[in-house]
């Protein structure tokens, strides 16, 4: 199947992606090389989560049969939404036309489908997680916050996905022993949930509660090793120990090298600390080994030439931790 070409270059690719126009988000089919601009659609999209009887369209109360905001009927309203669904997929329900939407960078009409789909399918907790998460994606982060906290007050209750999103919805809104709360709840409702633990890690990190961080990183490694969560955590704790390499705190790199195990040869900013303790240990083998090997699993990452710089021989350093 061609690709369609940009008619204003030829060299690009229209694409659908969400911009930011006159301070409020728009829906733009777009070339990916020039710029040049062939649609904008600027949909009425509801923030707050419509409650049963309000408006899909915009979140509005209905009086006389019609929202007192956009004037739609009910009929009306589920016309809409159905045209909306055959525009993206005409055999997709709402859910799935919401995801596809996302997917294809129409942000607006997602959440739109994913908005409808919360009251009308057979997954209304799905839509509803997509729908918070398009609300985040949208940079409309208290409403995102306002919404997770709601279904975590009624239908969610129960739901660790539900805790989850609220706790990630008050991490990006600067709440952080908040959104950590969250997340313990959700961790009292699925124990094995490693991404909500990684989650928890990352706030807790950004808190400044190093010991708790490292805690719970660990576990998610220790739990769940050849996960995207494990991974992240792995990262996280990289950051962890480049704070204490620069505070010169050898013993405690060391301990969290030492609790990690082989798991440190599976992340470059670790080995960076490996090589470090080796340097320190006087092992220039080791030290070569583990950059060399840190090189190899992250190529483009920068941190890696600074510790080349300062441990490698024949290399001088102006760095003071070294």
């Amino acid at each position: 199947m061609d690709v369609p070409r940009c008619d204003a270059c030829r060299k690009g690719v229209p694409r659908w992606e969400t911009r930011t126009i006159r301070s409020h988000p728009v829906d733009v089919y777009a070339c990916d090389h020039c710029g040049a601009v062939f649609a904008e659609e600027d949909w009425h999209v509801p923030l707050q989560f419509p409650r049963a009887g309000c408006c899909w369209n915009c979140g509005g109360l209905r009086q006389g049969g019609r929202c007192v905001d956009c004037g739609l009927s009910e009929h009306e309203d589920r016309q809409v939404h159905d045209e909306l669904r055959q525009l993206i997929h005409p055999e997709a329900d709402l859910l799935t036309a919401g995801r596809l939407a996302a997917e294809g960078g129409r942000q607006l009409l997602a959440l739109k489908l994913a908005t409808a789909a919360t009251h009308e399918g057979a997954r209304p907790d799905d839509a509803r997680e997509l729908r918070i998460r398009l609300l985040m994606a949208l940079g409309a982060l208290e409403p995102a916050a306002l919404d997770a906290k709601a279904w975590t007050h009624d239908a969610g209750a129960g739901s660790p996905v539900a805790w989850t999103l609220a706790g990630e919805t008050l991490m990006a809104v600067g709440r952080g022993s908040e959104a950590v709360d969250r997340f313990q709840r959700a961790l009292e409702i699925a124990p094995h949930l490693h991404a909500t633990r990684a989650r928890m890690a990352q706030c807790l990190l950004g808190m400044q509660r190093f010991a708790m961080a490292r805690e719970e990183a660990v576990r998610v490694i220790a739990g769940a090793p050849d996960t995207p969560s494990a991974a992240h955590c792995r990262e996280l704790l990289g950051v962890y120990v480049r704070r204490l390499i620069d505070q010169r705190d050898a013993a405690a790199v060391h301990d969290v090298l030492q609790e990690l195990g082989d798991q440190v040869d599976r992340s470059a900013l670790l080995l960076c600390a490996k090589a470090w303790l080796a340097y320190h240990a006087g092992d220039p083998d080791e030290v070569r080994r583990a950059l060399k090997l840190a090189r190899k699993l992250a190529p483009e990452l920068p941190q890696i030439k600074e510790f080349e710089d300062a441990l490698l021989p024949r290399k001088k350093t102006w760095w003071s931790w070294s």
